[in-house]
């Protein structure tokens, strides 16, 4: 039996968030996606990650016995650059 399903288009605010609390601001701009890998091997195993316009990344690492390493980070609102390790 053949199955087909919908995925929804991305939701995009026209809107500016508006937050209660001050000191955190979003943006609802899209930033630009400088680069990216996406690479997922017969072992199981795969990479993925980008790096935005804006300064923010993401790579992540699944290795054949299921360990998931990686790290993002992002300019904060000082312009200092905050980095997060995934282990």
């Amino acid at each position: 039996m053949a199955c087909a399903l919908a995925v929804p288009a991305p939701y995009v605010s026209t809107v500016p968030f508006v937050t209660r609390t001050p000191e955190i601001q979003y943006s609802s701009a899209n930033v630009g996606i400088l680069n990216q890998i996406n690479q997922v091997n017969e072992d199981g195993s795969y990479t993925f990650g980008y790096e935005s316009a804006d300064g923010s990344f993401r790579i992540e690492n699944r290795d054949i016995d299921g360990l998931v390493t990686g790290k993002y980070g992002y300019i904060d609102a000082n312009g200092q650059a905050q980095e997060f390790g995934i282990f």
